[in-house]
């Protein structure tokens, strides 16, 4: 239950600062699946795991989500057969696990002929994953929230920022590592304050 702070103005104009506690849940925040910071540790069970027919993958290309298209709304995940398939040739980033599945994302951009296959009228679509919350549940925007952060920071840190040199994934993609002076770098979270002015009235 988050704790938001309320300012309001008093009979004599003095700025009162007042603490509400609110039951609600940001819709990106909901996310359920458990990061396995474990097993991401592992280099062969996230190898495995990626191989794995069981395991899940979430497209994104250009940081757009996959969804199914018709019927009810929902994530377009897709197996490791399906990634063999489509000859998709990209590093899966480990999500983490739900239900004892191992979930990945994948970006799929620059892999011009699954990008086709996926959009061109198969039961899927590509959508904006910052308006994805008007037909997704909330733990599944909280996992487009968390796929669309980590493959935005892999597009953006391929180079150290130490000596320039490349980096590579490790750790699942929860960390990058210098190919040169071996620095790892990790994903950096931003802190925001949203407020809303309000009269009262």
């Amino acid at each position: 239950m988050p704790i938001v702070g309320r300012i309001e103005y008093n009979t004599a104009n003095q700025i009162e600062l007042r603490d509400t506690q609110l039951n609600f849940t940001h819709v990106y925040s909901g996310n359920p699946v458990d990061r396995g910071e474990k097993e991401r540790r592992d280099d062969q069970w996230i190898a495995d795991k990626s191989k794995d027919s069981t395991s899940k993958f979430l497209p994104l290309r250009d940081l757009n989500v996959l969804v199914t298209d018709g019927g009810e709304d929902g994530l377009g995940w897709v197996s490791a057969t399906d990634l063999e398939r489509l000859g998709i040739d990209a590093s899966p980033v480990f999500l983490g696990h739900l239900d004892g599945t191992a979930h990945f994302t994948i970006d799929i951009s620059a892999q011009a002929k699954a990008v086709a296959e996926l959009s061109e009228g198969n039961g899927f679509r590509f959508v904006d994953a910052r308006s994805v919350t008007e037909i997704l549940s909330g733990p599944d925007s909280g996992i487009v929230a968390q796929a669309r952060a980590q493959i935005n920071w892999h597009n953006k840190n391929g180079f150290c920022a130490i000596c320039g040199g490349e980096s590579y994934i490790i750790r699942g993609g929860q960390v990058r590592k210098c190919s040169k002076c071996e620095t790892e770098n990790y994903p950096r979270t931003d802190p925001v304050i949203i407020v809303v002015v309000s009269d009262g009235d």
